[in-house]
């Protein structure tokens, strides 16, 4: 008899509720906002399972943030944004529905030309509970 395949449920909506209760101030988003301000954007790409009750995913974080007086980007404060929200994941690493979490790259500086601005993009590895 064979076993039916379970995937994890959506993990964007737990993450985004927890990041968004751990730090007020910032906005958190899976699409960049219309309102130009400084925000975290958050993409789950989920991958294979791992063992019959858990899948990987990667976790893609971008961090846009600005220096409001000389309106450029802000790399100190997206750096310092970027380790906060990566030591949140590893701090609640074991918090259902996840599993395990490590930082598998670490903050790069991009420039997203869709919008012509500076950025830093990191990626997490995770694994989560399969439904």
């Amino acid at each position: 008899m064979s076993a039916i395949p379970v995937v994890a449920d959506r993990f964007e909506p737990v993450l985004l509720s927890w990041l968004r209760d751990a730090f007020p101030d910032v906005e958190f988003a899976t699409r960049f906002p219309d309102t130009q301000r400084d925000c975290v954007l958050v993409f789950i790409d989920y991958l294979a399972m791992r063992t019959p009750i858990t899948q990987d995913a990667n976790i893609r974080l971008t961090v846009y943030k600005t220096d409001s007086k000389l309106g450029v980007f802000d790399l100190q404060g997206a750096h310092e944004l970027m380790s906060r929200v990566q030591r949140f994941i590893l701090a609640h690493s074991t918090r259902s529905p996840l599993v395990s979490a490590e930082v598998l790259t670490g903050s790069s500086r991009i420039r997203d030309e869709d919008i012509k601005a500076e950025c830093l993009y990191a990626v997490m590895s995770v694994s989560l509970l399969a439904g």
